[in-house]
């Protein structure tokens, strides 16, 4: 399945009672930096959640 541009965001999610932060990405420019970023620091990133369009991480 193809996203449109518009389609194609990255969303993220903090607030102030958690330590984490979660990241949603649905631009493939993002996933790749994502997945650089969980390999480089996995201790740091985690995937959390993967679609064929989309991947969810937390830091």
């Amino acid at each position: 399945m193809q996203l449109s541009r518009c389609e194609q965001e990255v969303v993220i999610n903090f607030n102030v009672t958690e330590q984490t932060a979660s990241v949603y990405c649905a631009d493939p420019k993002y996933i790749r930096l994502m997945d650089r970023l969980v390999a480089e620091y996995p201790e740091v990133y985690k995937v959390t959640a993967v679609t064929d369009v989309s991947k969810t991480s937390l830091m």
